[in-house]
């Protein structure tokens, strides 16, 4: 039998037995076997590896509630120190003032320290539900997750324990909720008060416009929540209106304490804040002047604030020593380290500075 050989040129007959196949029906076959034979052949070209991707999931945090808690704790234990602990001292300590007060005037009024003490869990809780929702608002904003993905990755956004998204449900269902629960325990319009300050601190941003904005905002933010706190921690038998005249004039004093002071937080972080473009106090003003624009009003304060409540001796000699340590630390601890003590020893004076009531009155 011959063999078919595709590269010889012309292709006449195949034979096989006695069949004979048109030259025009071999010159197409071999046509066709030849154009088969380049297709087949490896390419020379180096081939392209594709890689897939693993699939990226979404983040599916678990559901249940001890994992919730946990998430809700890390937006705001930076605040606690700072918010929950001296807001609820300030409810406490003034609404056992003001019901002592209002005793004066109306006997029947009168109610026992521990009427006030059983509203504790309540005062608490009225003010986690207020603070964490702004605590989520402000460190969802797309520049504060990506800061705390460098500085604080275990916070919850940048550790993946909830998406963006989620995060505003979250602020949505506590807000609603906290409002309700204002309805029934008290502190209604400071629960809104305080939902109106953190759309402008977070979402209008009014907090970036400079030093002194966001002072005076922090400063309405501390009175909102001491207010609150102060009518929620009054029994529901006393209307708001048992808060007297001078109680009102001394959050206003307690708010200027936290507007001309309150800048000290930024003293710890100066280079970081550098780095991010911010304008704060000590960068718009200079490290040096900026030290005496928070010495001053301590001093100032110190004094002022047992002045307010007539208070004894010993009321004037605590927030005067510790405001006296403040200033000196302003003047000679000059560090990052420095600043974040005495940033601690601030918290502790504003403290003693609630405290006054209870050493100013016979109750």
């Amino acid at each position: 039998m011959e063999t078919l050989d595709l590269k010889q040129s012309p292709i006449t007959t195949i034979r096989r037995g006695s069949l004979e196949l048109p030259k025009s029906v071999i010159k197409d076959a071999s046509s066709t076997l030849r154009c088969l034979s380049r297709k087949i052949q490896p390419s020379s070209k180096p081939q392209k590896t594709v890689t897939l991707s693993p699939e990226v999931k979404p983040c599916t945090p678990k559901r249940s509630l001890i994992y919730n808690l946990h998430t809700a704790y890390l937006f705001a234990a930076k605040d606690i120190k700072t918010i929950l602990i001296p807001q609820t001292l300030f409810g406490l300590i003034n609404a056992y003032a003001c019901t002592q007060e209002a005793k004066t005037h109306a006997p029947s009024t009168a109610v026992s320290l521990s009427d006030i003490l059983h509203r504790t869990p309540i005062t608490i809780l009225w003010i986690s539900l207020n603070l964490i929702p702004f605590c989520i608002d402000n460190q969802r904003q797309p520049g504060s997750i990506a800061e705390d993905a460098v500085n604080k990755p275990s916070r919850p956004l940048p550790a993946k324990r909830l998406t963006a998204e989620q995060a505003r449900t979250w602020i949505f269902t506590l807000y609603t909720t906290a409002f309700i629960f204002s309805l029934c325990v008290g502190g209604t319009s400071m629960c809104l008060a305080l939902m109106g300050l953190g759309w402008l601190y977070n979402d209008r941003q009014m907090s970036e416009h400079g030093w002194v904005t966001r002072n005076i905002l922090t400063a309405l933010g501390y009175a909102a929540f001491g207010v609150g706190a102060l009518m929620v921690a009054m029994p529901t038998s006393l209307a708001e209106s048992t808060i007297s005249p001078k109680t009102w004039l001394w959050v206003l004093f307690l708010a200027g304490v936290i507007a001309t002071t309150g800048h000290l937080t930024d003293m710890a972080d100066l280079e970081g804040d550098k780095s991010r473009g911010r304008k704060t106090a000590p960068i718009v003003l200079g490290e040096n002047l900026v030290t005496w624009t928070i010495c001053l009003p301590v001093a100032v304060w110190s004094v002022l604030c047992p002045w307010f409540w007539e208070v004894s001796f010993l009321g004037f000699v605590l927030p005067v020593v510790v405001g006296k340590e403040i200033v000196s630390r302003l003047l000679t601890k000059r560090t990052a380290g420095g600043y974040k003590q005495t940033f601690r020893i601030w918290n502790l004076w504003v403290a003693v500075i609630y405290f006054l009531p209870l050493l100013g009155r016979k109750l």
